[in-house]
């Protein structure tokens, strides 16, 4: 029989991990989107630091922890670059997964694309996380993750951000746009300090045949 507690920590995930739901309580006021990414790789520190926020998702003496002497040392107040990731986001899977086979999303309707295309660009730190660190690190990457909703009129298209900080991880906030201006962005870490230098040179290898259009700059 599923208790009370388990019934309410279930939903307390639920809403934690699901922010989507709330895509349509933008606020009123413009935010920068790097303002709006450091401001969620705070929040994503500090609930690193909180043994109450850890032990609701994981109990006290949980062993998936060992992330966390690294996060709560780090300085992560101003970023030694940051970088933005834009393009053909339906198709980027393929290259961050070998076993996955590619598809044809050349049938699907206008609406349908974007909606596989923002799913997939939201899930790319796990994607990476999950060949870089295991289970382990795919489940506090998840725990920590923040997002927030906020109006940004100048965002056109969908992109991540990618904040570095010399040694410690880097963090990647996906932004995707909504109606009116809205925006939601979800913060998450990628738990390897090469993430970076190894996009880079993932995306160096893509070839012109592929029909893969990917774009990373360098913005501050």
């Amino acid at each position: 029989m599923i208790t009370r507690k388990i019934k309410l920590t279930f939903a307390v995930m639920v809403l934690i991990l699901c922010p989507a739901m709330i895509f349509a309580g933008a606020g009123k006021k413009d935010k920068t989107l790097i303002d709006q990414g450091l401001k969620l790789t705070s929040l994503i520190k500090e609930k690193a630091g909180s043994k109450e926020y850890i032990a609701m998702f994981f109990g006290p003496q949980s062993q998936l922890t060992e992330f966390l002497p690294d996060l709560t040392s780090a300085d992560y107040t101003t970023p030694s670059s940051v970088h933005c990731l834009s393009g053909d986001f339906t198709q980027i899977s393929t290259l961050l997964m070998s076993e996955v086979q590619e598809a044809d999303f050349s049938s699907i309707s206008e609406i349908m694309g974007k909606d596989i295309s923002q799913r997939i660009l939201s899930v790319i730190p796990n994607m990476w996380n999950s060949m870089s660190s295991g289970p382990s690190g795919i489940a506090m990457a998840n725990v920590l993750s923040s997002s927030s909703v906020f109006v940004c009129n100048d965002l056109k298209e969908d992109c991540m951000y990618i904040f570095s900080f010399g040694e410690a991880y880097p963090v990647a906030v996906s932004f995707l746009c909504g109606e009116d201006g809205a925006v939601f962005a979800k913060a998450s870490l990628v738990l390897d300090e090469d993430f970076m230098s190894s996009l880079e040179e993932m995306l160096s290898e893509i070839s012109p045949e592929s029909g893969i259009k990917m774009k990373l700059e360098k913005i501050r």
